[in-house]
């Protein structure tokens, strides 16, 4: 912006602003700092690496699951477009997640949860309630 452009008293008046002492720029940095400290940004970074790694791990999983799904039993169709389901041994959620197939279980923290996957996403189930803890949509297909 052009000074010439600003009334004049209001160019004399900016020109008086005295600058910021040396102690309320050191305060100011310090603030600043403590809003960025590493250990925040480590912890929020762990987290979302172990978010990450266990989404890698249910889709590989689940990969291995599909691809070696090779079964003589009646209740298995051949691999096309749909998606089977057949009740899982020790699973009372089969019948509530018709469009489902079980990938695994797992235990954390002392409860048991499994992972059930569609064409479309991965679901985490509390197998006690059948309800749905968490879903993870997964990759278009090509």
């Amino acid at each position: 912006m052009n000074d010439d452009d600003l009334d004049p008293e209001v160019v004399a008046a900016l020109r008086n602003v005295a600058p910021a002492s040396d102690s309320l720029r050191e305060q100011h940095i310090t603030a600043a700092l403590a809003e960025i400290s590493p250990a925040e940004a480590r912890s929020r970074f762990t987290r979302l690496s172990a978010a990450a790694a266990v989404v890698v791990l249910l889709v590989g999983a689940t990969a291995i699951v599909r691809l070696g799904a090779t079964s003589t039993d009646s209740n298995v169709t051949p691999r096309n477009d749909t998606i089977t389901t057949v009740p899982v041994k020790g699973s009372a959620c089969g019948a509530d997640l018709t469009d489902y197939i079980i990938v695994g279980a797992y235990s954390s923290a002392g409860s048991v949860r499994e992972v059930w996957s569609s064409k479309q996403d991965l679901i985490i189930v509390n197998p006690s309630t059948c309800a749905v803890i968490a879903s993870y949509p997964l990759p278009v297909q090509p």
